[in-house]
């Protein structure tokens, strides 16, 4: 089943309280050692001697064991471009198709 909105509303919201502070990140950040399969929140402030940022959006993450083979279409809304895919599916001949 593909995930709406509503899959996600009892999940989203990271809290200061709950969250870990990651000193001396610098960017660009990459964050490892995580667990697949495990939903990762991010919000992003800086922290100078003035005080603190308002926060960034909130974005989400699930690290995933699987390695990306191919590349199957680029973004784009003209033939042959994927703007918003929504499935995809493989025949027996082993011809695949994206809806989109």
């Amino acid at each position: 089943p593909i995930a709406g909105p509503e899959d996600f509303k009892s999940v989203i919201g990271v809290k200061k309280d709950k969250a870990t502070c990651l000193e001396g990140a610098s960017s660009p950040y990459i964050h490892d050692d995580l667990a697949n399969g495990t939903c990762y929140h991010y919000v992003v402030t800086v922290v100078t001697p003035k005080g603190e940022s308002l926060e960034s959006q909130e974005v989400m993450a699930i690290p995933s064991p699987y390695l990306l083979a191919m590349v199957i279409g680029c973004e784009g809304v003209d033939d042959g471009e994927l703007s918003s895919p929504t499935g995809i599916a493989l025949d027996k001949e082993g011809n695949l198709y994206v809806a989109d």
